[in-house]
């Protein structure tokens, strides 16, 4: 009988793996990131199907597909860096328009953790690798859509390098694309301006910056444009337009055009809301103490909910500890819910104290099966890294704690 051959295939025939494990001893090694480029490069010459990009500082890889122009577009952004722009201030809302599949999101919410991005992108498959490569990061929204200067309804009317420059033009009927103007974007967004602005949609630029007295890029930190006058003659003359040179210094950054004001204005805008148990860019780390080693003990559900299992009243209460950075926050917000097949009622408290264990304020609710309450407290404006302490007790002395599944839906401070 003739000896198997099917274990024997080479798991890593490019060296892909090896070069990933090698670069994350060594993530400064100019020579490893140019043969782990090239491994990619080969790998994208000779299969199809989705890959992934493994880079040391990112946490989570990145997906590209082969065969395809995803290659060329991370080369421009991590590799040439178009976005490490300097910058007077951080900004804090950015705006995606023509998202691709994602890398400049990505690029730009390690670059700036504290920033909410949301990214624009019409191609449904392009919109596919989107929602891979951008869901591990909370702050990143998405809209499946095109931008045109109003609302309107597109159709593709051409490729140019496959995925990378699809164009769209107005739909003869109703089918086709939806396409919203930025004012809308801004809307659906639930925001009143953004602060730095890419804008990378193949030509309808022309369209999008048609008015050149529009508050969206007039209000704006920074805004970057490729514009596409090979494809659509005019694109950068009206862009250009748009930014007055007494207000605003104009550069160039590999493909892009960059308009860059003068004077920031000053913006008198309500902290965002921070939810106490997002993910973040990085392994945000928590503090368990005394909490059931019981899979029932804890656990987060709906991304941003946990359940914290009360121990009997007169013993130390299960308790969850987080840290976050405040920004001018000055409530504290959750919701204490029990579920009916509880037998008896639960205390939920919340502390919060600053870096010096301080307790700047605290609060509790005891809250019976199958109800819920809000537990709200007011907090003078807090800067600064803070503690919050969550904790679940039965409510008093002699109570059943079996099913008493005490969760914490969404803990955020506002």
């Amino acid at each position: 009988m003739s000896e198997s051959h099917l274990g024997r295939a080479d798991p890593d025939p490019h060296g892909k793996y090896a070069l990933e494990f090698a670069l994350r001893r060594e993530p400064g090694n100019v020579e490893l990131r140019a043969r782990y480029r090239d491994v990619l490069g080969r790998i994208n010459r000779s299969t199809l199907g989705l890959e992934t990009i493994v880079l040391p500082e990112l946490m989570n890889p990145l997906y590209f597909r082969c065969g395809s122009s995803d290659l060329a577009n991370f080369d421009q952004v991590f590799g040439q860096e178009e976005f490490s722009l300097a910058l007077s201030q951080s900004p804090t809302r950015i705006l995606d328009l023509g998202a691709y599949v994602g890398y400049a999101a990505v690029y730009l919410a390690h670059r700036f953790p504290e920033a909410e991005i949301v990214c624009v992108e019409p191609a449904a498959p392009n919109f596919r690798v989107l929602g891979l490569n951008t869901s591990p990061y909370p702050r990143i929204r998405r809209l499946n859509g095109a931008v045109w200067s109003t609302s309107a309804t597109l159709a593709v009317c051409g490729h140019e390098l496959g995925d990378w420059g699809v164009h769209f033009g107005a739909a003869s009927g109703d089918a086709g694309t939806q396409a919203w103007s930025v004012d809308e974007i801004l809307r659906l967004s639930g925001w009143d301006r953004a602060d730095f602005i890419k804008c990378d949609i193949e030509g309808s630029e022309r369209q999008v910056f048609a008015d050149r007295e529009a508050r969206w890029h007039q209000d704006a930190l920074c805004v970057t444009v490729e514009t596409h006058d090979e494809w659509i003659p005019g694109c950068l003359a009206t862009v250009e337009a748009c930014f007055d040179p007494a207000k605003f210094d104009r550069s160039h950054s590999g493909e892009l055009s960059v308009f860059t004001r003068h004077e920031v204005l000053a913006v008198d805008r309500a902290p965002r809301r921070l939810l106490l148990l997002e993910p973040g860019l990085a392994h945000q780390p928590i503090e368990l103490q005394s909490v059931s080693e019981g899979i029932w003990g804890f656990m987060v559900f709906d991304e941003h909910s946990c359940q914290l299992h009360p121990n009997p009243a007169g013993e130390a209460p299960a308790r969850l500890i987080v840290e976050r950075e405040l920004a001018g926050h000055t409530r504290f917000l959750a919701t204490g819910s029990l579920p009916p097949k509880a037998r008896d009622a639960v205390r939920f408290s919340a502390e919060i104290e600053d870096c010096g264990g301080k307790r700047v304020a605290v609060g509790e609710r005891v809250i019976a099966p199958g109800a819920q309450a809000a537990l709200e407290l007011t907090l003078p404006r807090l800067r600064g890294r803070h503690r919050v302490v969550l904790q679940t007790e039965m409510a008093e002395t002699g109570g059943d704690s079996f099913h008493a599944w005490a969760h914490w839906l969404a803990p955020q401070f506002m």
